[in-house]
C-alpha cells in the first residue's frame, strides 16, 4: 500500500489538526453503527440534515492522513476552511442506498427474538466502505459514510405490515471513538429537528493544537518533576498495554481463525428484557447489602461480571484449560471527564478511552468468585481510575512506538492466557436518536460491527450497545448485546438464558 497522502482534494484554504497516540492502535480498523427502524426513511431529509451538520462542523469535513507519510506515526485531519464548498467537486460524507429485493425476515425475524444472528454486513454497510483509517487515507476518503437498506412492505415476510430500514454509519476508529460519533449524531438529531445545538469554535488555518494532547502534556509535566507526593513519571508503569511483535498478530489471527473454523464461534445479538435485567441487578444490591457492602455499582458492571463468568468461564473448563491459567476482561471506559472534569474536552470526537483496570483472574479465582462480589471487584476497579493513570498509559505508547514499534498493541496486561474483551456502549445512549421527523416509526434494534481488513471475526468478545424503549418509548426496554463466541459458549448461554426465561413464566 502507498504511504502518501493524496489529500489534493482537500480545498485551500485549510486547517491541519494532529490527533494522538491513543488514535494510532484502534487504526486498523473501522467501525459501523446500525439502526434497524420501522418505516421507510426520507433519506433526501436526511443527507440534507448530514449536509448542515458537516458545514457546520467543519472537523466532519476533513480527510485523514499520516502526519509523517508512514505508519505507526500519529495522525492528523486536513480540515476545509472555505465558506461554501462545492459538494460536486469535493464530498463532505459518503451516502449510499439500495432497496433489498428479499424480506426483512430472511435476516431477522420479528418482533425481535431473545438471540438472533448478527446482520450481515452488506445491510449496513456499502461493499466498498473502507476497512482501516489507512484505506481511508489511500482513497481519501469522507470520515463519515453513511448506508441505507430499504425493505418495501411489499416484500412480504412473516409478521411485516410495514415498511422498514437499516441506517448505518461507518468510519475509521483511528479518527473517532463512540462518544465522537455520539456527539456527531446529536448534532444530526438536531439538525433533522431544526433545533440548535452546540456548534465547535472553527478551527484556524494552518496547524492547530490538540486540547488532550495539551493537557497530557501539562500533567506530564507536573509528574516528572515529582510534584506530588514525590512520585515521578515511571515510579508506577502502565500496566494494562501488551505490545506485540509480527509473530504474536499472525498468532492471534490464526486462532481466531481456528475458533471459527473449528469451534463455531459465530455472532449473535442478544435481547434481555428490562425484567431480567432489573432481576440481575436487584440479586446483586440485594447480596451486597447482606454483607454490608456499601460500593456502588451499576448495571453495567453486573453485566460484565455475568457476562465473565457465568458464559465465559464454564466453557474455558469445557476447553481443556487448567485452573491456573489467567483470565482478563478487557473493558474500556472513556477519559473525558477524568481528565478534563472542567467539560474541555466536551467538542472532543477523537479516541480518548483507556482498559479499565480490572485484576487478572486465575480460572480457578474466577469460578470461587460469587456474580456480586465479582461485581463488587469490578465496580471499585472501575472507580479506582485517576487522570495520572492516562498520563503513564500515554508515557507507555510514547516509549512503545519511539523504541519498539509494535506491530500491535492489545489492551490487556501482559501474559494473559484467557482474554474477553467487551465494550459497553449504553453510557453513550447511541439507541436515543430520534428518527421521527424522517420517518421513523420505532427503533427495533441497534448493531454495532468492526471493519476489519482481516477476512475473519474477531472471537471472544461483546458489545452492550444499549437500550430499546417500546414503540413511543412506552418503557418496554430490552438490552440490547452482541456477543461473538464459540459453540459451546453459546450452548451454554443459550441455556442460561432459556432457564431464565422459564423461571420467570412460573412467577
Amino acid at each position: 500500500m502507498s504511504k502518501s497522502n493524496p489529500t489534493s482534494s482537500v480545498p485551500e484554504p485549510h486547517a491541519l489538526f494532529p490527533l494522538t497516540l491513543l488514535d494510532i492502535s484502534p487504526a486498523g480498523i473501522g467501525v459501523n453503527f446500525t439502526w434497524l427502524v420501522r418505516g421507510r426513511l426520507d433519506t433526501e431529509l436526511i443527507q440534507a440534515s448530514i449536509g448542515r451538520v458537516t458545514n457546520k462542523w467543519r472537523l466532519l469535513a476533513g480527510r485523514v492522513e499520516f502526519a509523517k507519510n508512514e505508519f505507526p506515526y500519529p495522525l492528523q485531519l486536513r480540515i476545509p476552511l472555505a465558506p461554501e464548498l462545492d459538494e460536486s467537486k469535493y464530498k463532505t460524507f459518503a451516502f449510499t442506498e439500495t432497496t433489498s429485493t428479499v424480506p426483512l425476515t430472511q435476516y431477522v425475524p420479528l418482533p425481535i427474538p431473545t438471540i438472533h444472528p448478527a446482520l450481515p454486513h452488506h445491510l449496513t454497510c456499502h461493499q466498498h466502505t473502507p476497512k482501516s483509517a489507512q484505506e481511508w487515507i489511500k482513497r481519501s476518503l469522507p470520515l463519515l459514510w453513511w448506508h441505507v437498506t430499504h425493505f418495501p412492505s411489499s416484500l412480504g415476510g412473516v409478521g411485516i405490515k410495514d415498511d422498514y430500514t437499516c441506517i448505518g454509519i461507518s468510519f475509521p476508529h483511528g479518527v473517532f471513538d463512540g462518544m465522537g460519533c455520539v456527539l456527531i449524531l446529536r448534532a444530526l438529531q438536531a439538525e433533522m429537528y431544526q433545533r440548535d445545538w452546540d456548534v465547535p469554535p472553527p478551527l484556524q488555518e494552518g496547524l492547530n493544537a490538540n486540547p488532550l494532547l495539551e493537557i497530557i502534556e501539562a500533567r506530564t509535566k507536573e509528574l516528572e518533576s515529582g510534584s506530588e507526593k514525590g512520585d515521578g513519571l515511571n515510579s508506577m508503569p502502565y500496566a494494562f498495554f501488551e505490545n506485540g511483535g509480527i509473530w504474536q498478530v499472525i498468532r492471534f489471527v490464526w486462532r481466531q481463525f481456528w475458533q471459527e473454523r473449528w469451534y463455531g464461534a459465530t455472532k449473535k445479538t442478544l435481547v434481555l428484557p428490562a425484567c431480567t435485567v432489573k432481576d440481575l441487578v436487584d440479586e446483586v444490591k440485594e447480596e451486597l447489602q447482606n454483607e454490608g457492602i456499601t460500593t456502588r455499582i451499576t448495571t453495567g458492571d453486573v453485566i460484565a461480571a455475568w457476562l465473565y463468568k457465568a458464559c465465559y468461564l464454564p466453557s474455558i473448563y469445557s476447553d481443556g484449560t487448567p485452573g491456573h491459567s489467567s483470565t482478563f476482561l478487557s473493558n474500556i471506559g472513556q477519559l473525558r471527564a477524568i481528565i478534563a472534569p472542567n467539560d474541555d474536552l466536551k467538542h472532543y470526537l477523537h479516541n480518548c478511552f483507556l482498559p479499565l483496570p480490572y485484576p487478572v483472574l486465575t480460572v480457578t479465582e474466577l469460578q470461587a468468585t460469587p456474580i456480586y462480589r465479582l461485581v463488587c471487584t469490578l465496580a471499585q476497579a472501575r472507580e479506582s481510575r485517576t487522570p495520572e493513570e492516562s498520563i503513564r498509559a500515554y508515557a507507555f505508547l510514547q516509549d512503545s512506538y519511539s523504541k519498539i514499534k509494535p506491530a500491535a498493541v492489545w489492551y490487556r496486561p501482559p501474559g494473559v492466557d484467557e482474554e474477553f474483551i467487551l465494550s459497553n456502549m449504553t453510557v453513550f445512549k447511541l439507541e436515543e436518536v430520534d428518527w421521527g421527523m424522517v420517518g421513523g416509526k420505532e427503533t427495533i434494534c441497534i448493531y454495532r460491527s468492526l471493519l476489519s481488513p482481516a477476512p475473519i471475526d474477531f472471537s471472544d468478545q461483546g458489545t452492550v450497545n444499549g437500550w430499546i424503549q417500546g414503540p413511543s418509548g412506552s418503557g418496554d426496554g430490552k438490552l440490547v448485546i452482541e456477543l461473538f463466541l464459540n459453540r459451546a459458549r453459546w450452548e451454554r448461554l443459550e441455556g442460561w438464558i432459556a432457564n431464565l426465561e422459564k423461571q420467570k413464566q412460573k412467577q
